[in-house]
């Protein structure tokens, strides 16, 4: 198995354990607060491709995207 490969796979089961936490609802918010920056440090915004696995993970995370946040401020203002 190449660096690569061994990266990947590595990857790959991180994101299945973090997904597996998130929905048996186990997540810690110390846990859900990993699972962002996990995201935000490989450049996981809201354009994700739809077939891609860490879309899966972005989907069942209860953060809004900035853009909902600030149009909920501009209407309550």
């Amino acid at each position: 198995m190449t660096t690569e490969e061994k990266d990947d796979f590595l990857k790959n089961i991180t994101v299945d354990w973090m997904i597996n936490q998130v929905q048996s609802g186990e997540a810690t918010p110390s846990l859900v607060n990993c699972i962002r920056q996990y995201l935000k440090d490989n450049g996981v915004h809201s354009s994700i491709k739809h077939d891609n696995q860490m879309q899966d993970l972005v989907s069942i995370l209860p953060f809004k995207d900035e853009e909902e946040e600030n149009e909920g401020e501009v209407a309550n203002g």
